[in-house]
């Protein structure tokens, strides 16, 4: 018989593997022993090594701190010169509008007329450049 199909007949019990019990082992006399992790200590120069690590990063720090202090200091300075200079410009752009002004013409011929002074063409002289 060449065939796998097969009648199946429910009333038929089934047979399925029985599971085998699982065997414990047996402890030994003895306990197992563990090795407990131990702290090597550091050498001589393990210790130096450190100890220069420590140095030098803190005083990296210090530098870095320093650098930051100088450079908030600088900028500082920067800014009150900036301002220093933003009010100089102004007053000097105040003082040509007042000599503007006051060298206008218009005013320059009110005020002769109120003190009596008049203009004499010729002794005007052009000067160009």
């Amino acid at each position: 018989m060449d065939n796998t199909a097969r009648k199946f007949d429910a009333a038929a019990p089934q047979l399925r593997p029985t599971p085998q019990p699982q065997t414990r082992p047996v402890p030994s006399a003895r306990p197992k022993t563990v090795a407990q992790p131990q702290r090597v200590p550091f050498s001589m120069v393990e210790r130096v090594l450190t100890a220069c690590i420590g140095l030098a990063t803190v005083g990296i720090a210090l530098l870095i701190l320093s650098t930051q202090f100088g450079l908030a200091s600088t900028t500082r300075t920067y800014q009150n010169l900036q301002t220093k200079i933003t009010s100089a410009s102004d007053r000097v752009t105040n003082y040509q509008q007042s000599v503007g002004e006051l060298t206008a013409s218009s005013r320059l011929a009110a005020f002769a007329q109120q003190h009596g002074l008049t203009v004499n063409d010729g002794n005007i002289k052009q000067v160009t450049k």
